[in-house]
């Protein structure tokens, strides 16, 4: 009979606990996650540390390819792909309890290159439609000290260079429940951020620019008389 008491008992702390984690499980809320978009690239997340209000990102810049891009030296390193290191964020309702977030973008630059801008744009999580003024509340970079941010991309420039093989911080503080509203304010939803290290182009693609500029403008010449 006791043998018996007590299996009962024990079915019902499985019953009970399996209960607990049910209800848990339906109850609960998803907390701030980042998803590599392009993962089978060098570009990767390295490390990942989120708190309350705040997320801290360990990344290395690894990839060796550049396409235009409109900076100040017109050159971007992507992967093979021409991709640029795209990522997603995703927030639910407990994230909201901090309107305001910090994220912390801890980059290393394993590229062969020495970076003269950084630039991080703002999209929807599809990367289809870029934000028109994505609600950045303050921003902050420990090499380059001129920054300019038009609502779409926030880009950091001069006077410094973020030389290869180093590690620097980026800082950018959004609002999350803006980013909330402009998604219908259902409490949860995702938005998608890039993030373009430039370069300036090598001496060969400087020669080639300036010789086909040079034989545009003989052309031309040559028309007019």
């Amino acid at each position: 009979m006791q043998n018996e008491t007590q299996t009962q008992r024990k079915w019902l702390v499985l019953g009970l606990a399996l209960w607990f984690l049910i209800v848990l499980s339906v109850v609960s809320v998803r907390a701030l996650t980042v998803t590599d978009v392009y993962p089978n690239d060098l570009n990767e997340i390295t490390g990942l540390a989120i708190t309350s209000g705040k997320a801290v990102l360990l990344e290395d810049y690894n990839e060796t390819y550049r396409v235009p891009y409109p900076s100040h030296d017109g050159y971007a390193i992507v992967n093979k792909d021409g991709k640029y290191f795209d990522k997603v964020f995703t927030f639910d309702s407990n994230d909201l309890n901090n309107p305001t977030w910090e994220l912390d973008f801890m980059i290393k630059n394993t590229t062969p290159y020495d970076w003269s801008d950084y630039h991080f744009e703002f999209w929807d999580k599809d990367f289809q439609n870029r934000y028109d003024k994505f609600p950045l509340v303050e921003y902050s970079s420990t090499v380059f000290q001129n920054d300019r941010f038009d609502g779409k991309v926030l880009e950091f420039w001069a006077p410094g260079w973020q030389q290869s093989n180093s590690t620097e911080t980026f800082v950018l503080k959004i609002d999350l429940a803006k980013i909330d509203q402009n998604l219908g304010g259902q409490g949860y939803g995702s938005f998608g951020i890039r993030q373009v290290a430039t370069t300036v182009p090598e001496p060969t693609s400087m020669l080639l620019v300036g010789s086909a500029l040079a034989g545009l403008f003989l052309a031309r010449k040559r028309i007019k008389q």
